[in-house]
């Protein structure tokens, strides 16, 4: 009885459904075309910055899926320095620097891909020697005598056979849409399962590969794995799920194209806002804001809820609450906040 997809006698020899298929490809090519339309508008400043957001996202989440939870001030300062945004010689965190470097080789530099590569991010992840699994392995959870095997993978004397065929249709000149065609290459790899840890963290940048060299610029700036990390529990329920069933993997593709639609939903809205920032900075910039006026300037342009009260720019500014109202009126002096309501009901909005 096959347990998991890669005992088939057939594997890899995947199928999907068009009917169903169609429609989530052609809602994430759609999406994929309104983040170039839209980014295209942004200012050189503004891809940079949001290319370096949605490249932090990346290295940072991927991370988180696995439990291992990184300080994106420092990841974002390692792209940003590989990227030669910066000249930061300050101190470096190893855990950052390993993953903006995967990060960087797998969405920027889009050379081809092979064994190498694939043990060098495995190095850079790990600091060992990169080499494939000498043992069997099998993905676990729960407590000790209770625990739950969602997978194994295969025995370690198939695996130069399945990575090198791998290898070999990732190259193929007959590979199918590079959105599909990143999904099975998640899919394959995980399921090949190589390394003995990693693995997840390596397909993901593998479907990145593959959208990066297919669509050049605008991948970069949609972020799947943040849309994986977002969901992790949809993510295991489908990838289990098709890992246990047939050779038939369209839950897994659908899933995988509504996630990067739903992901480049998510770009135009921080394109939106960047571009908005942008402006908004450019005018102000004269103007002479202290660090901490520009702080909480910053902080409404970006996520803030509800409204800014004398209150809450203290806390965020870390300064008394007389200080703050007079950093508020200063604000509203420059035409940079207006002033809504009297007395205790006062809050404060940006200016139009």
């Amino acid at each position: 009885m096959v347990r998991y997809i890669w005992e088939d006698p057939a594997w890899p020899s995947f199928t999907w459904d068009p009917d169903k298929v169609t429609a989530p490809l052609a809602q994430a090519a759609r999406r994929q075309g309104e983040v170039t339309g839209a980014v295209r508008h942004l200012s050189a400043e503004g891809r940079d910055q949001l290319a370096l957001d949605a490249l932090t996202a990346d290295a940072v989440e991927t991370s988180r899926i696995e439990g291992e939870i990184l300080d994106p001030a420092s990841v974002r300062r390692s792209i940003a320095r590989r990227l030669r945004r910066t000249d930061d010689r300050g101190a470096r965190d190893r855990d950052a620097e390993a993953i903006a470097a995967l990060t960087i080789d797998a969405n920027v530099h889009v050379a081809e891909l092979n064994r190498f590569r694939l043990h060098r991010w495995h190095q850079l992840l790990f600091r060992g020697d990169g080499a494939f699994r000498t043992e069997g392995i099998a993905v676990v959870s729960g407590p000790a005598g209770a625990r739950r095997i969602h997978f194994e993978g295969p025995p370690p004397e198939r695996l130069d056979e399945a990575v090198d065929a791998f290898l070999t249709w990732v190259h193929a000149p007959d590979s199918p849409d590079p959105f599909i065609a990143a999904a099975i290459a998640h899919l394959w790899f995980v399921t090949i399962h190589p390394f003995p840890d990693g693995n997840g963290r390596i397909s993901r940048a593998i479907a990145d590969n593959i959208l990066a060299r297919a669509l050049p610029e605008p991948t970069r700036f949609i972020s799947m794995t943040r849309y994986i990390s977002q969901h992790p529990e949809e993510y295991y329920r489908v990838l289990e799920r098709t890992q246990r069933a047939s050779l038939d993997i369209t839950p897994w593709i659908v899933w995988f194209l509504e996630g990067y639609a739903a992901a480049a939903e998510v770009t135009l809205r921080v394109v939106d806002q960047t571009g908005r920032a942008l402006t908004v900075w450019r005018r102000i910039a004269p103007l002479g804001l202290s660090a901490r006026q520009a702080q909480v300037v910053a902080r409404l342009l970006e996520d803030f809820q509800g409204k800014l009260t004398t209150a809450k720019y203290a806390a965020l500014a870390k300064v008394s609450e007389d200080t703050a109202l007079r950093d508020l009126g200063e604000l509203a002096e420059k035409g940079i906040l207006l002033r809504d309501g009297i007395g205790k009901k006062t809050s404060w909005m940006l200016a139009p």
